[in-house]
């Protein structure tokens, strides 16, 4: 397996089990159709297991990955945005301006970019966190 499918592996998966939703490694390339049974060697085909999950599983077929790993990666994902919308609303608030319209713009700006990361705030809780 060449390098550059492994990477969009893991950057499709990330660093996550689809066994058992495991975020902690050491991680392996799974085939889900294994490939002494004729399962290609493609991205369709691959998912990033743990050690143990790959282990159990070995060339079964009919062990399928979870498409769900909402839990773990959007807990991460919902305290990245918040961090970086606290941090970057006390840059915008406390900037000094002696441009009136250009003050406006940015604050009326700031304040749709607000609705707009509640809205994903909401959809990531949403989705089962």
């Amino acid at each position: 397996m060449d390098e550059k499918l492994r990477q969009k592996v893991f950057l499709r998966d990330g660093l996550c089990c689809r066994y058992c939703g495991k975020t902690t490694g050491p991680f392996q390339i799974d085939h889900v159709y294994p490939r002494s049974k004729g399962g290609e060697t493609s991205l369709d085909n691959l998912v990033v297991s743990c050690y143990w999950c790959n282990q159990k599983k070995a060339s079964k077929i009919g062990v399928w990955p979870t498409t769900s790993m909402d839990k773990e990666s959007n807990k991460g994902l919902l305290q990245s945005v918040i961090f970086l919308y606290l941090f970057t609303s006390s840059m915008v608030w406390t900037m000094p301006s002696n441009n009136l319209i250009f003050e406006i713009f940015i604050r009326v700006g700031w304040m749709i970019y607000t609705i707009l990361v509640m809205q994903y705030i909401y959809w990531i809780l949403s989705h089962e966190l």
